[in-house]
């Protein structure tokens, strides 16, 4: 086998791997002899690829039987049957034990088609010839599956059509067509490929025997005498002649009288592309036939010969005939070849033009081998059936193995190739390729020649072309080199595998004692070998061929070393993640990448790193196929109806069933840490247990099994998992048809709002259990006049108007959305027409999934480090580190580096690892399982990095558990720290409107919109505009950006219940919205925002003084993602990192603390990032425990304002709002965006 190639950097032009290939015999042979070697190997190219396209029309015999015998049994049998799958049984009659006593026959079994190609003598025609229990039967070995197919029956059939003659005709018609034209004319040669080919390969032989001087002169004249037909001898020596050997007719194989005075008759012998010498000169023929017979001792040789022999004369029973044949010629003692014995050859002359006689003999083997394969019914009888069996047994053949290859056999004898080894030495592969790239490819290399013959050994003249640029160098032998075109389309197997097959871990399918691999929906072999070893590309045919390297994750993930997946598509790179991903089907796509939170960047680390994928993307892999699966099934029991619409999103309660129950089968985990995961977290996937498993240290895991329960920080990070799973769960549930999620079509109905041209003119309320509770979800005005209330019950919903009364009939949600809104609301959101509710689904769907990819855009408290650690740090666990140090690092300060694709990693003693910047400072990756969510937080101490245990698991590290703070009750006798100065009196319309409940869904919250009596409303309201009263506190705030802690007394007073004008009148006393001037623009770019609003100081404020909290209502964040609402704060304690949760509540601020700006570094007149300093107001968080229904506690996080410093009177106030840089990019997209947030 060739050994394990490595690539090599692909210079252009490839001069020097032609030069070190280039023998002595072409650099020194005269000008006009390489002209003629070009000439002939180019036509020789050319006529060989008009063989192919001739050979492109044949049927291989299982190809052209198989749809008329299937044909035929549906016609004459009314039965329709797999004829590879289905078996004939013939049990045979009348067998006599020592010719006395009558016992049952043998027995035997083949498929339908095999018999078939077979077909069957007269005698088989009668119900005589069979014994009890022959028959047809559907599956092999099944005696429950006998068909009524009589088997007398099935054989006269087979007769009648006579398979056999048809099959010659169609060889007939394509051989016919070839040549259409049969005479001895130049022009009628010219038209016929068969007939050209051998003679352009004979011509491309005689020149290369030439340059070699492997003939003399004096026979090169004779060989180009024979090949322009005008060769005559004298003394009686027959010109050409063909061989026959021991009986057989050797096809191609040209014997050449020369003309002698004497009886010794040497001879020229032509053996197309013989390895040891295609074209030789005998003393005589017995010469010839000792040098034939010495090397038909050679199973390699005797392989190669087999192509000009007979089918039924291959393999084993070729070899037995020539040792018997060996036998009688040869004395006992091996090695000595005797005077005189039995003669095996047999020459037969040729009359008339030599080539065209050869082309006879092609097709009288083509021919004769198609009727080995496919009998005809007139050369059938018994003896000569039973005696054709027998050959193939002998042989170690059967009919089915005989017709594969069929095409591949006769091709070995029409696609005769140059055979030159130089060519395959410098080109690998290059019988593969098309007729222009090895046209092009044979220019260049005798160019390569012709320039080194005259110019020397230095590239220049002989430029290359596209093709041949486009080689790769590549190295497959020690300090030898050649070009290979990056294509596998050579290596394909045409084998099929058993269907109940499955991969091994590493994505191979182990078969017959051999590895394949499935890349593309494509076979290929592959082994495992070479120094050091590593898995590469066999080739069906050629165990010396150029084996491509392979590259692989060690979990399905595979591709030869110089495929680039850069270049391939987003599907491509899925479906090669291996068996679980290859059938996906290209509109899956985006709903998989959707579903499990990925992208097309991670695609391509996956490839590019061979890196196992994350546990979601497996987990959705699988559950998406096991949907298409049960499609499948219940397509094949109840055909549905198809009334033009997409599939139902109704789920059938069995399908349901059916899906859970085999996913859960296909969850089963092993061994005891796996089984201990599992036992801690029963809903945990099994491709999350895996990767966890695999990143447990050995001295983790014998800890775990001894105390039967995971650590604290593994607990956490299985309780992350599961978040994500959630959240994978709920975005599959808008694709999947075999399993239901409520959720989904929650998110789906929320949704609607999001819609360009949604109008809330109607107001929808979906219902989960009853009409009596509160709506799970709404979308629409709360003052619509239209009412429709959606009632699920199990997966379809019922709709009910206003009165409770139900006015269609259940259907699911897109229908029942639909049945809901007005014609003018389908309208307003660009839908029309029969298949409007398809649209609905897909535009909400294609919403959500933008929604999910867009960057979020929520301000956030910066999160705070402490000046000094409070707790010792860990090391860093050696496991995280990486095999391999990786290469071309930068470095950067403090053992950290840059590296490739933007990577960073740091070393600490002799390991480096990979880690990631945050806002709380660099996280390490853990390289056995890189996509794991425990990445704790590292800090550089005394000259070392450790893992910062102040952090908990929010930073990444599992630090001890931090003791909870006391919280304080929220008195309603607050009052204010001091007095204050009287602001702008209120009106009794703006008192009254303080105390109004407005949902998220009246209050738009755009920019430039303001009203100051949103300073009295309570600071938190729901997604109805009620407000949730505050009940504890945390005593401090949560350490603040700057360091500092907050007291919660210095806010009390603006947490006043039913106080509004009192709290309002807090905040006017400090705080003025004014416009904005040019004056106020701290640098150019700010100019933009002049006309907009700003905050500043009414008064003059003391450093860390509280000015207010922020205020408003919460709102669904997909719902204020879409609106691009501006004014968006968190409010959840530990909200999901990342890519926030679908039903993650947010609050919109509407008060005018939510007014007050930031300041932004810019590129041109946009802002892209956050500025790092400037700021004079700082936010600092409260837990608090806010009252909900039922008197419930549920926490959030209240964020209040401080000054950082002291601040003059009029000068504006300014914070960081912790936007991402891609938030800021998105936020202030169009340059006429406000900067006003």
């Amino acid at each position: 086998m060739t050994p394990s190639p490595t690539p090599l950097s692909n210079e252009q032009p490839h001069f020097d791997v032609i030069k070190e290939h280039l023998p002595a015999w072409l650099l020194d042979a005269p000008g006009e002899q390489r002209d003629a070697l070009r000439q002939s190997m180019i036509a020789s190219c050319n006529s060989r690829h008009d063989v192919e396209q001739m050979m492109a029309k044949l049927q291989t015999p299982a190809q052209f039987v198989k749809p008329l015998l299937e044909e035929a049994i549906a016609v004459n049998f009314r039965l329709t049957l797999d004829v590879e799958q289905a078996t004939f049984v013939h049990v045979r009659k009348n067998d006599y034990f020592f010719g006395l006593v009558s016992v049952q026959g043998s027995t035997s079994e083949q498929t339908l088609l095999s018999a078939a190609l077979h077909n069957f003598d007269e005698s088989l025609t009668s119900a005589d010839a069979f014994g009890a229990g022959s028959g047809i039967y559907r599956v092999p070995g099944a005696l429950d599956s006998k068909t009524p197919i009589r088997p007398e029956e099935f054989a006269l059939v087979c007769r009648r059509l006579d398979f056999g003659r048809l099959y010659q005709a169609h060889l007939r018609s394509v051989l016919d067509a070839a040549a259409q034209v049969d005479g001895d004319d130049l022009a009628s040669r010219a038209r016929d490929p068969l007939l050209q080919s051998g003679k352009d390969a004979f011509a491309s032989a005689i020149h290369l025997a030439m340059l070699k001087q492997e003939i003399t002169p004096a026979s090169y004249r004779v060989l180009l005498d024979v090949l322009n037909d005008r060769y005559v001898v004298r003394y009686g020596t027959q010109p050409c002649s063909r061989l026959e050997l021991l009986g057989m007719v050797a096809s191609e194989v040209l014997v050449i009288g020369l003309d002698t005075s004497d009886d010794t008759r040497p001879c020229l012998v032509y053996i197309p592309q013989d390895p040891i010498s295609p074209l030789a000169r005998y003393g005589s023929l017995r010469d010839f036939e000792n040098e034939l017979s010495r090397r038909l001792l050679s199973p390699a040789y005797r392989s190669f010969f087999s192509r000009f022999l007979p089918a039924s004369h291959q393999g084993a029973l070729l070899s037995q005939t020539i040792r018997q044949a060996m036998w009688q010629k040869w004395h006992p003692k091996p090695g000595l070849v005797a005077e005189h014995g039995s003669v095996l050859l047999v020459l037969h002359p040729i009359d008339g033009n030599v080539f065209k006689g050869l082309r006879d003999l092609r097709r009288q083997q083509i021919e004769r081998h198609g009727r080995e394969v496919v009998v005809p019914t007139a050369q059938t009888d018994a003896q000569a059936r039973r005696q054709l069996l027998q050959a193939y047994e002998k042989a170690g053949l059967s009919a089915l193995v005989l017709a594969a290859s069929f095409i591949p056999v006769i091709g070995e004898v029409l696609l005769v190739s140059t055979g030159i080894q130089l060519i395959h030495e410098v080109y690998l592969g290059f019988d593969a390729w098309r007729r222009g790239e090895k046209v092009e490819a044979l220019n260049y290399l005798m160019d390569v020649t012709e320039q080194i013959v005259l110019m020397g050994a230095t590239a220049g003249a002989a430029k290359a072309g596209r093709f041949v640029g486009s080689l790769l160098r590549v190295k497959f032998a020690p300090h030898r080199s050649g070009l290979w075109k990056p294509d596998l389309a050579p290596y394909r197997q045409s084998l099929e595998l058993p269907q109940a097959l499955l991969p091994d871990e590493q994505g191979l399918y182990d078969y017959q004692g051999r590895h394949y691999l499935s890349l593309d929906d494509q076979l290929y072999e592959v082994s495992h070998g070479g120094s050091p070893p590593e898995w590469s590309i066999q080739h069906p045919d050629d165990p010396w061929a150029y084996a491509p390297p392979l590259r692989h994750n060690g979990s399905g993930a595979w591709r030869a070393l110089h495929e680039n997946p850069r270049e391939w598509s987003d599907l491509k790179r899925l479906k090669r993640l291996g068996a679980v991903a290859a059938g996906t089907r290209p509109e899956d796509l985006a709903p998989i990448l959707h579903a499990s939170a990925s992208d097309s960047k991670l695609l391509l680390e996956l490839h590019r790193d061979s890196q196992s994928p994350p546990a979601q993307l497996l987990d959705t892999l699988k559950r998406f196929q096991l949907d298409r699966q049960i499609q499948h099934q219940r397509r094949l029991e109840s055909p549905p109806i198809n009334d033009g619409t997409l599939p139902s999103a109704t789920v059938e309660p069995s399908a349901a069933e059916r899906f859970e129950d085999r996913y859960q089968q296909s969850e089963q985990v092993q061994g005891p840490l796996s089984e201990q995961i599992r036992q801690d977290f029963p809903d945990l996937p099994k491709s999350y247990v895996q990767a966890m498993a695999k990143s447990i240290s050995p001295a983790e895991a014998r800890q775990i099994l001894e105390q039967k329960s995971l650590l604290p920080y593994l607990k956490d990070e299985a309780e992350l998992s599961m978040q994500n799973v959630d959240a994978a769960r709920l975005h599959e549930g808008l694709y999947l048809h075999t399993t239901f999620n409520p959720d989904s079509d929650r998110l789906a109905f929320q949704t609607l709002e999001a819609l360009p041209g949604w109008s809330g003119d109607v107001r929808l309320e979906l219902y989960s259990a009853t009409l009596a509770e509160p709506p799970a979800a709404s979308a629409g005005s709360d003052n619509a006049t239209s009412i429709r209330r959606l009632l699920r019950e199990g997966s379809r919903y019922r709709v009910y108007d206003t009165g409770s009364l139900q006015v269609f009939a259940p259907s699911d949600l897109y229908s029942a959305i639909g049945q809901a809104l007005p014609d003018t609301e389908f309208e307003n959101l660009g839908f029309s027409g029969p298949n409007r509710n398809s649209a609905l689904k897909r535009a909400l769907i294609d919403k959500i999934r933008q929604l999910s990819d867009s960057p979020p855009v929520v301000r956030q408290i910066p999160a705070a480090m402490p000046s000094r650690p409070r707790r010792p740090g860990r090391a860093l666990d050696i496991h995280f580190a990486l095999e391999t140090p990786p290469g071309d690092l930068e470095p950067i300060g403090d053992e950290l580096y840059r590296g490739a694709f933007s990577r960073h990693y740091i070393r600490e003693g002799e390991r480096y690892y990979q880690v990631e910047p945050s806002d709380p400072g660099w996280k390490l990756i853990d390289a056995r399982s890189p996509f794991r969510f425990y990445r704790p937080v590292l800090r550089r101490t005394a000259g070392r990095w450790e893992i910062n245990t102040d952090m908990g698991l929010k930073g990444g590290a599992p630090g001890p558990v931090l003791s909870k703070i006391e919280l304080v009750e929220s008195e309603s006798s607050m009052v204010s720290a001091q007095e204050y100065i009287k602001p702008e009196p209120f009106t009794r319309e703006d008192l009254e409107r303080m105390k109004l409940i407005k949902s998220y869904q009246r209050q738009p919250n755009r920019m430039g919109d303001y009203d100051r009596v949103n300073n009295g409303r309570y600071p938190l309201r729901d997604l109805q505009g009620k407000p949730l009263r505050i009940r504890k506190i945390q005593s401090t705030s949560d350490v603040t950006d700057s360091g500092l802690r907050y007291q919660a007394k210095d806010i009390l007073p603006y947490l006043k219940w039913d106080s509004h004008e009192e709290v309002a009148k807090l905040y006017e006393e400090k705080l003025l919205l004014r416009t904005f001037t040019a004056e106020d623009a701290r640098f150019p770019p700010e100019t933009s925002m002049v006309g907009q609003a700003m905050v500043v100081a009414r008064k003059p404020l003391k450093a860390g003084e509280a000015i207010g909290v922020y205020g408003g209502n919460f709102i669904p964040f997909h719902v204020s993602n879409a609106r691009k609402d501006p004014f968006v704060i968190d409010i959840l304690p530990n909200p999901p990192s990342g890519r926030p949760k679908w039903d993650r509540l947010v609050l919109t601020g509407d008060n005018i603390i939510s007014r007050i700006n930031s300041i932004f570094e810019y590129e041109g007149r946009l802002p892209v990032r956050q500025a790092s300093s400037g700021y004079n107001v700082e936010g600092a968080t409260f837990p608090v425990d806010v009252e909900v229904a039922d008197g419930r506690l549920e926490p959030f996080l209240l964020s209040a304002f401080f000054t950082t410093r002291g601040i003059p009177a009029d000068e504006e106030l300014r914070w960081n709002y912790g936007y991402t840089e891609a938030g800021v990019r998105t936020t202030f997209a169009e340059p006429e965006t406000s900067l006003e947030t």
